[in-house]
């Protein structure tokens, strides 16, 4: 099996929050045997740099299984294996919203009528579903996304993912279904970086304690 886990981390964004959250990271992809694609270089410059993301289409295009996650995301290396726990023809993911709230509406929403949002922050597609991250087609381009994105131009990622769920209607669920699993994974946010990092050290600290 072919795994692998993509962290997108331009500029070294935030080091003393990524230097946490990385090392959990690391110890849960060496406990389930994932390879790990660090994000650093930009390939679709024009676009806001959360469209990075959709490196992901490529660096992933041969593997059984893709896990994106925020550097801003705390996994515990007791959470299960993502490989054994998502079912391969469904995306995962943890959050979503009314995408209509964000972002202009195309045919393929208006067609699909469950007007989902995906929140970015983690994301998991097998090779079933690895359409997900399909980079806009040309028609789409920068300058458009930017009309299309009408509260802030850094949703793009989230309407690209969007997109694709409604395009090819794939299906999809959850991550953590169960109270217990939610300990496991933590997304810190990092619109406040003092309590940002306090509540990674908080974390970190608790999850050490408990093991």
């Amino acid at each position: 099996m072919k795994k692998k886990i993509h962290i997108l981390y331009v500029n070294d964004y935030f080091p003393e929050l990524f230097n946490i959250t990385f090392t959990n990271i690391q110890k849960y992809a060496e406990k389930y045997n994932y390879n790990i694609n660090l994000i650093t270089e930009r390939k679709f410059p024009d676009w806001h740099l959360h469209y990075e993301k959709m490196q992901v289409y490529n660096d992933g295009k041969n593997d059984d299984i893709n896990v994106f996650l925020d550097m801003d995301v705390m996994l515990h290396p007791k959470f299960p294996d993502f490989m054994k726990i998502i079912p391969p023809d469904k995306v995962a993911f943890n959050e979503n919203y009314n995408i209509s709230e964000k972002c202009k509406l195309n045919k393929y929403f208006l067609r699909d009528g469950r007007d989902i949002g995906i929140a970015s922050n983690v994301v998991v597609s097998t090779y079933l579903t690895h359409d997900i991250w399909k980079p806009l087609p040309s028609t789409i381009t920068p300058e458009k996304g930017r009309e299309i994105t009408f509260i802030r131009e850094g949703d793009i990622d989230e309407f690209c993912l969007s997109y694709n769920l409604a395009k090819y209607g794939l299906k999809h669920c959850g991550i953590t279904w169960e109270p217990w699993m939610r300990e496991y994974i933590l997304h810190t946010g990092t619109s406040d970086r003092a309590m940002a990092l306090k509540l990674a050290k908080f974390t970190k600290k608790n999850w050490e304690e408990l093991s």
